[in-house]
């Protein structure tokens, strides 16, 4: 695109404090769609022996379910939920495997909330340059790395001073002023 413009967030401030707590179950938050690669979820559940939870909703939810029967993943799957981040706890760790991506909202929410995540290594997730260790390749990646750091969480959480540095360019403010500019740019072309 000639140009992006993000989404805005209303708080720009670094949420609670996590304890680091031992890997307890993996988490997936969005559209069960096949951009959003929620099967890779089981799979990587099942590697690591660790109960899921899919929140979300899409054309995906049938199979992830079947798929979880048959590799028996201890799979909840609540369907849509209006305040997902509130089922999120300790010893939980989000699992964002997408394919491709556009804004990567769900990262910068759990940014917003110190949620420790491992997010799949591809350029729209590059660009905000986290931690190594936030970043997983494939499947063999993802259970590795969570098998080298099962005894914590705090492995998989992003520094305030990194996330804060992230938030900030999502300032409402400082998204008004981009869309502003564009409106005028499209007002004064031919």
């Amino acid at each position: 695109p000639n140009r992006v413009i993000f989404n805005p967030i209303s708080e720009i401030h670094n949420g609670e404090s996590r304890s680091s707590a031992p890997i307890k179950r993996l988490v997936f938050m969005g559209r069960l769609t096949f951009q959003k690669n929620p099967n890779q979820l089981i799979e990587i559940a099942h590697r690591v022996k660790l109960p899921a939870l899919a929140l979300g909703d899409g054309e995906d939810l049938a199979g992830l379910i079947e798929r979880a029967q048959e590799l028996k993943v201890n799979l909840n799957t609540p369907g849509f939920t209006q305040f997902p981040w509130r089922a999120i706890s300790d010893g939980d760790l989000l699992i964002i495997p997408s394919r491709y991506e556009g804004d990567g909202l769900v990262v910068i929410e759990a940014l917003q909330r110190n949620v420790p995540f491992i997010v799949s290594d591809i350029p729209e997730f590059r660009r905000f340059g986290l931690p190594f260790s936030n970043y997983a390749s494939g499947t063999d990646e993802f259970v590795n790395t969570i098998i080298a750091n099962h005894e914590s969480t705090a492995a998989f959480q992003v520094s305030s001073k990194k996330a804060l540095s992230i938030l900030s360019l999502r300032d409402i403010n400082l998204i008004g002023k981009d869309w502003e500019n564009l409106i005028k740019e499209l007002e004064s072309s031919p």
